[in-house]
Parts: C-alpha cells; sequence; structure tokens
C-alpha cells in the first residue's frame, strides 16, 4: 500500500516537471492500442494452444501406457484423456479468470 502511494506521488511529481514527456507519452499511447489488440489476441490464443497440449499429452500419454501394459482395449486412453480434458478446462478456467483480472486492472488504471 505504502509502495503505491509512493509510486503515484513520484508519477505526480515527474508529470509536473516534465509535461512535454508525459503528452509525447499520450500520443504513444495510442499508437499503441493497435499493438494492445494483437497482444489481447496472443494471450487468448496462447490459452487455446495449451488446451490443446495438455489434452493431445494425455492421450498420447494413455495410450502409450494402454500399448506399455498390452491392456487389448483403450480404457487408459480413455481414463487419461479425460483427466487430461478435466485438467484443461481447469487450467483454462483460472488463466481466463486472470486475464480477465488484468484487463480490468488495466481498464481501472485508464
Amino acid at each position: 500500500m505504502l509502495k503505491e502511494i509512493f509510486a503515484l506521488f513520484a508519477l505526480k511529481n515527474f508529470q509536473a516537471d516534465f509535461p512535454y514527456f508525459c503528452k509525447n507519452q499520450k500520443l504513444e499511447d495510442k499508437k499503441n492500442n493497435a499493438s494492445d489488440s494483437f497482444r489481447k489476441y496472443g494471450k487468448y490464443s496462447s490459452v487455446v494452444f495449451q488446451m490443446l497440449f495438455i489434452i493431445g499429452i494425455a492421450f498420447w500419454g494413455g495410450h502409450q501406457l494402454d500399448l506399455y501394459f498390452e491392456t487389448g482395449s483403450n480404457v487408459l486412453v480413455l481414463i487419461i484423456g479425460l483427466s487430461g480434458l478435466c485438467l484443461s478446462l481447469y487450467t483454462t478456467l483460472k488463466r481466463l479468470e486472470i486475464l480477465n483480472k488484468e484487463e480490468q486492472d488495466d481498464a481501472k488504471q485508464k
């Protein structure tokens, strides 16, 4: 809490001392809006690839274990694959919750 107050105080003093820099910074922020949309796209697409990776590794691992133990059926593929699916859904929801919170914090700061 004390660090945040100090940071706000330091920022206000900096803006008072260097108003030209702050005006240029605002112009650069407008230019960065286009890159912000790409940044958001990158964050959400990484969540999708993470989900696909977890599901793929789980089903591949289940298949390899079925081959190793020679079960004759795809029981381990189903059990481990569905466990991986549940795990990927859990991690995706947690990651989306974090991303949503970050966006709300950014909106409050602007």
